[in-house]
């Protein structure tokens, strides 16, 4: 009885396999210009390109999860998208200019005769972020060995963001000192950059070209054509004075090594206004390289609370200013 209740020896399946057959494998990852652009990574349309299993092995939420927490600390970024794109990827966050070199730099003065000065805003319209216009003068070293630059800036935010803000009491401090205006709306004008420009060009200042970033600029910009019109300037001219800067890496590297070498050079080339902003801002900005294993950079904040919209908008002003070839400058 007992043999009759013994199982047999396991005996495993074979693999249906045939003489010749091998495994393969494949690695799906986005198109080149879609590792260059992180909101097209985040898309759904890019997400099932390199996870055709979204929805069955994994759900559309673990993406959202984890660029969450990309955004909270630049340096898993690298983790993400290497992980979930199949990207190498090259993408660390370092630190750039400090404000430790920010601070010797800055002097007391004006961008008023004698300089030819380009500008770069960076609009909101919503509260909880800075409304930046910053300038860029230049003009001939008076030893006329090349040409000297200096940067000055206006800044706008809201009362509520300020007072829910972990450096509330300084924010407030530099309101009072005339660095930072906070306005009581819960909404950010796009009036404001512009008045500021018209007051600055009425006082004679030689406000020549414009560089901005396209989000959200609509309104603003076309109250700027619309006034550099009234000068004599014809429409079709308008794009040699108003210059859209994509916040793209490709954009973005040139601009970062020049200021860079403005900065650190031995005999510096650029000054910088004494606004208390200027060396906050800077020490908010790191760099990130694109995920393309190219090298390219743009900047990104430390911290998402931090503000580096004057920086940015320092960099489109350098961006319209090499546009022009620096003629400008006579």
């Amino acid at each position: 009885g007992s043999e009759k209740n013994t199982l047999p020896p396991y005996t495993p399946t074979p693999l249906l396999r045939r003489a010749g057959d091998s495994y393969g494998g494949i690695i799906l990852r986005p198109d080149r210009w879609e590792m260059e652009n992180e909101e097209e990574l985040r898309t759904e349309r890019v997400i099932r390109k390199v996870n055709p299993n979204l929805g069955v092995t994994i759900q559309p939420d673990y993406y959202a999860r984890e660029w969450e927490q990309a955004e909270r600390d630049p340096s898993y970024k690298k983790e993400v998208i290497t992980k979930l794109y199949n990207i190498f990827a090259s993408d660390r966050a370092v630190d750039w200019i400090t404000s430790d070199e920010i601070r010797p730099l800055q002097v007391d003065m004006t961008a008023n005769e004698g300089w030819a000065v380009l500008s770069g805003l960076d609009f909101t319209n919503v509260g909880d972020d800075l409304q930046a216009l910053s300038f860029l003068a230049v003009r001939a070293r008076k030893d006329g060995k090349g040409r000297e630059f200096f940067a000055d800036l206006r800044a706008w935010i809201t009362e509520e963001t300020v007072m829910n803000s972990p450096i509330k009491n300084v924010l407030l401090d530099w309101a009072s000192r005339g660095y930072l205006n906070i306005v009581k709306s819960k909404v950010l004008s796009p009036n404001m950059p512009v008045d500021e420009i018209v007051r600055l060009r009425n006082m004679g200042v030689n406000i020549m070209g414009f560089g901005y970033d396209p989000f959200r600029a609509n309104e603003p910009i076309n109250l700027i054509k619309d006034w550099i019109v009234g000068f004599g300037v014809k429409p079709s001219d308008l794009a040699n004075y108003v210059m859209p800067v994509g916040q793209k890496f490709g954009n973005m590297t040139p601009l970062i090594d020049e200021m860079t070498y403005m900065v650190r050079c031995e005999q510096p080339m650029i000054r910088f206004s004494n606004s208390p902003l200027w060396p906050w801002e800077f020490n908010n900005c790191q760099l990130i390289e694109s995920v393309d294993g190219m090298e390219n950079k743009k900047v990104v904040k430390t911290r998402p609370e931090m503000k580096v919209d004057n920086v940015q908008a320092l960099l489109d002003a350098l961006f319209v200013y090499d546009t022009m070839n620096g003629k400008v400058v006579k």
